[in-house]
């Protein structure tokens, strides 16, 4: 596959805009984004393969399926770093450790904003 496929929760503010911001099409080419709370079918897909889409983002490139903590640092490393948000994300995501520490805590924060939103999991 040539460039890039993002498969997030677009009901998720935090996930939304993260998406958004990353400079990734200088450095991949081509990114769809893909709301799988709209795609139920590809949702139940991902779960049946054991990759919980309530549990994290999956990114889909060149490298493979990559899912949640290991998502967010497949991006970071893609991500050009040229904005002071996309600089941040590199240096501190790019870090693998440091990505699977981190990523509870935007996990965290990703259900606090959907909770208070009135918005429960993807594949309830």
């Amino acid at each position: 596959m040539s460039g890039l496929r993002i498969y997030y929760d677009g009901a998720c503010f935090f996930c939304r805009h993260y998406v958004r911001l990353q400079r990734l099409r200088a450095v991949v080419g081509e990114v769809e984004l893909v709301d799988l709370r709209t795609r139920a079918d590809l949702a139940g897909a991902f779960k049946a393969r054991g990759l919980d889409v309530d549990d994290g983002m999956i990114v889909e490139g060149a490298f493979g399926l990559k899912h949640g903590a290991d998502a967010v640092h497949a991006l970071a490393l893609l991500t050009s770093p040229v904005t002071p948000f996309n600089i941040a994300v590199h240096r501190i995501l790019r870090h693998r450790k440091l990505a699977g520490i981190l990523y509870p805590l935007l996990r965290a924060g990703r259900a606090l904003s959907l909770r208070l939103a009135g918005k429960g999991r993807i594949l309830d």
